[in-house]
């Protein structure tokens, strides 16, 4: 049996419609979110307000709590897929948060750091053992051949010239996971990149500020 869709106004089979829904399964999602972007302050008012009506008594946190440990799987695949399809807007609010919250992220690492003396004292000394097998030959013929390559002292990650005093020497595998201070796995960086680039590998940076 064929029915009209509303939005598109294209006669379909009834099996291209959700159940009682007047827009095809095509349209019913364009128009949700257009109906949320419109009414985006009042849905997340009444959201609020439900919250606080229904969303605090002891036996809901008992029951959210039950629900978190008996559906680990299942809910680490919603909020994998989750991640997976807004990796842009989800990049973009840690970079605000970050920004907004500088002191905050300061004082945490502070206070992290207080607590933890002996796990920071164990990574520094892990990282000088590392660091003991780099050479100052190895760090010369690096940054001489990207000279050569680049015509000018240039990051490897972005391709734009380094700016003076704000080159790094950069592991293209980190450390942490197993790098080394190989001439193959160094690189010059500029300073935003290498600090963006944190322990990711080369490969899991470019996939990454490519949105892959």
């Amino acid at each position: 049996m064929a029915k009209m869709c509303i939005q598109c106004n294209t006669l379909k089979d009834e099996s291209e419609f959700y159940s009682k829904q007047s827009r095809c399964k095509l349209c019913f999602p364009i128009s949700r979110k257009i109906y949320y972007e419109e009414h985006k302050e009042e849905i997340l008012l009444k959201c609020r307000e439900y919250r606080k009506k229904h969303c605090n008594d002891d036996g809901y946190k008992e029951k959210k709590r039950t629900y978190a440990l008996t559906h680990k799987e299942q809910r680490k695949k919603v909020l994998k897929r989750f991640r997976e399809k807004n990796k842009d807007i989800i990049k973009r609010q840690h970079k605000e948060w970050r920004s907004k919250n500088k002191e905050k992220l300061n004082r945490n690492q502070r206070d992290f750091t207080k607590k933890n003396p002996e796990y920071i004292k164990a990574i520094k000394h892990k990282r000088r053992i590392q660091e003991s097998t780099l050479t100052e030959n190895t760090i010369k013929l690096v940054y001489e051949d990207n000279i050569k390559r680049f015509g000018t002292l240039t990051c490897y990650l972005c391709l734009k010239p380094i700016e003076l005093r704000k080159d790094h020497l950069e592991h293209k595998v980190p450390l942490s996971k197993g790098g080394t201070n190989d001439y193959n796995n160094l690189a010059v960086a500029c300073q935003h990149c290498n600090c963006s680039k944190g322990n990711k590998t080369e490969e899991e940076y470019l996939s990454w500020i490519n949105g892959g």
